[in-house]
């Protein structure tokens, strides 16, 4: 008998976990010698599906919670369903200049994902977008050519 199924034994539990050790022992992958997960579940056709949240808020929540409070752009989602605005120009340098060194690739990569993800594209596309400060107020309109970027972004997702 494998070990861990005489620790499973000794600690009572009839259910092993080992292969052919019990009722729900894990299915095998032969090829990589792991469980096989089980299928994902699959929603019913017509079902609504949630939207998916903004590229990049679990990182920004985590981050945000580094900084002092009251310090963190309010214009940088950290949870579900706020606003996804045009940002001001220089953000990561300001929010860079808040977190310790170790943070500055998360932060980077979390802006990246959030700023090539289709809201923050479908926002400064927008006719008549703003950007928007730090501490939310609107500033300056979005320029022509990044409105045409953000365009040309938009349709690449689109395939078209």
């Amino acid at each position: 008998m494998p070990l861990t199924a005489v620790r499973a034994y000794a600690a009572g539990r009839k259910d092993t976990g080992a292969r052919g050790m019990g009722p729900s022992a894990p299915a095998w992958d032969g090829r990589t010698g792991r469980p096989k997960l089980p299928p994902a579940a699959k929603a019913k056709p017509g079902t609504p599906r949630e939207p998916d949240p903004p590229a990049g808020v679990a990182a920004f929540a985590r981050l945000a919670a580094l900084v002092p409070p009251g310090a963190w752009p309010v214009t940088l989602p950290t949870a579900t369903g706020q606003p996804v605005r045009p940002l001001q120009v220089g953000i990561r340098q300001r929010v860079l200049a808040l977190l310790p060194e170790g943070e500055h690739q998360a932060l980077r990569g979390a802006l990246r994902r959030h700023v090539e993800g289709r809201a923050y594209c479908e926002a400064l596309a927008a006719e008549g977008a703003v950007r928007w400060s730090d501490a939310g107020e609107p500033l300056e309109p979005v320029s022509a050519d990044h409105r045409e970027h953000a365009l040309s972004r938009l349709e690449a997702m689109d395939g078209s």
